[in-house]
């Protein structure tokens, strides 16, 4: 799952280069190209496919630049669920037993109306959630975000308002359904530039970047741990595994950083929670423990 900013095709990343050289070079590139081309990959993007923290929604810049990404990358995906609104990129997909939806956190994002999924999307997510509610046939869903679902993103308001922090009344929504739910859901989530896994809301949530970009430090905005992160790794190029084992009731989820300069991987933590763990849950992360 690549969750977004697959390029910058923006200033002050890019000035000159068009997106068709940018996508060509990042598909050219060989730790990519092999990557792909082995393992089933399906992408979303975010805000640097366009600008930086992108909210004009299908406007301006916006056809353009997705066009292009479509074109390199978003065409691999999966289609839009049944009763999508017209060119939708948000999807979903079963793996096994265990059930994806992919957001698009662009595209329907209206900060004035106090909406990043908009009207239609978060009417599909709230059917997706509700389509398959008790059935023995789903054992697992999975929620995926380009952008964090934790309200741990600092208190710069354009790094804060950018992530699930500044749409607050649909976070509430959408939490409350899950927890109306009451079966197991987990979030993975990106494009912060360093590692953590929360208990974002009462739900469990994976947020690892970036993959290959330049690191950050969650001091350098000036976070606060409103909700208590579990782990959190920061500097670095980093990467999540989650390796379902759905018929035993488990979840193995780890974070690995690679070298600069080898490109050897380390993992950095690792653990394996159980479905009822996955389950929301009001309390904060107290309830894990932290790997040394």
């Amino acid at each position: 799952l690549f969750l977004g900013d697959a390029v910058y095709a923006d200033a002050p990343f890019n000035f000159f280069s068009s997106y068709e050289h940018l996508y060509t070079l990042l598909l050219r590139d060989p730790y990519f190209s092999s990557l792909t081309s082995t393992t089933p990959s399906v992408f979303m993007y975010d805000d640097h496919e366009i600008s930086n923290n992108w909210d004009g929604g299908e406007t301006g810049l916006f056809a353009d630049a997705i066009g292009n990404w479509t074109w390199f990358l978003g065409r691999r995906n999966r289609d839009a669920p049944p009763g999508s609104p017209p060119r939708a990129r948000f999807f979903s997909f079963m793996q096994g037993d265990v059930s994806f939806m992919v957001l698009d956190t662009r595209a329907y994002r209206n900060t004035s109306a106090g909406t990043m999924l908009g009207k239609e999307q978060l009417r599909c997510v709230r059917e997706w959630l509700e389509s398959s509610r008790g059935s023995d046939g789903v054992k697992l869903r999975v929620i995926v975000s380009s952008v964090p679902f934790t309200l741990n993103t600092g208190n710069l308001s354009y790094v804060r308002s950018d992530g699930w922090a500044g749409f607050q009344e649909e976070r509430e929504a959408l939490l409350g359904w899950i927890h109306e739910m009451d079966e197991p859901v987990l979030f993975l989530s990106g494009d912060m530039h360093w590692s953590a896994i929360f208990m974002s809301g009462g739900i469990l949530e994976v947020s690892s970047s970036p993959l290959f970009q330049f690191p950050m430090d969650p001091r350098m905005s000036s976070v606060q741990w409103n909700e208590e992160p579990i782990f959190y790794a920061s500097m670095g190029l980093f990467h999540a595994r989650l390796d379902f084992n759905t018929s035993a009731g488990e979840v193995k989820i780890s974070i690995s950083q690679a070298s600069w300069w080898s490109g050897e991987i380390r993992e950095l933590w690792v653990k394996t929670f159980t479905l009822e763990d996955l389950k929301p849950r009001k309390k904060k992360s107290q309830a894990f423990s932290k790997s040394p």
